[in-house]
């Protein structure tokens, strides 16, 4: 099962759970005098067709453009479930979008904040919904290896981790002690259109 048609299954179970974003919403939160390092997007998309649907026990199957057929159970949270026909296309946009910065050095400690924001139909509007969740993480800088273009870096829980470092990147800006921050907004996006 590819990333959409797992999104798809968590948005139709009621199970969203660190998913979701609008690309052209992403706001970096970065102060003036940090500059960007890396700026990273992806996204895709799919299209399902309801092949059939159990109103009393809130199921819908979907048929695939690939020939498989799927059954998902819908929460009691999506509204307007009724208004979901056979024949009916259910569409999932995915988007993840990160950006990386490099602050100055203020002695704050390394720290990970989480913002989500969710968006329904209205009732009697056709079934749909957005979820958008972003992370912003800072951790502090523990060497810089200029040679294989790495940085090793400690997060909030005290953990290690070695980053690479995109070619476009000026590993010059970059001192041991530094703050290196990443922002990470993903979003799911549902709707149902009429044939």
């Amino acid at each position: 099962m590819n990333r959409i048609s797992c999104m798809l299954a968590a948005l139709a179970v009621g199970t969203v759970v660190g998913t979701g974003l609008v690309l052209s919403g992403c706001n970096t939160n970065k102060p003036a005098d940090e500059t960007v390092g890396a700026l990273e997007a992806e996204s895709a998309s799919a299209s399902a067709t309801v092949q059939a649907i159990d109103y009393n026990t809130r199921v819908v199957t979907l048929a695939w453009p690939d020939g498989r057929v799927s059954s998902y159970k819908v929460g009691p949270e999506a509204r307007n479930f009724n208004n979901i026909k056979v024949g009916d296309i259910v569409r999932a946009s995915v988007s993840e979008a990160a950006v990386v910065w490099v602050g100055p050095s203020n002695g704050a400690p390394p720290s990970m904040g989480v913002d989500r924001v969710v968006v329904r139909s209205k009732a009697g509007e056709r079934p749909g919904m957005m979820v958008a969740d972003t992370a912003v993480i800072s951790a502090t800088v523990l060497r810089v290896d200029s040679v294989n273009r790495q940085i090793t870096v400690r997060g909030p829980a005290g953990n290690e981790r070695v980053l690479k470092v995109a070619p476009s990147v000026n590993l010059a800006d970059i001192t041991v002690g530094n703050l290196i921050n990443l922002s990470v907004t993903e979003s799911v996006a549902l709707w149902v259109e009429k044939p």
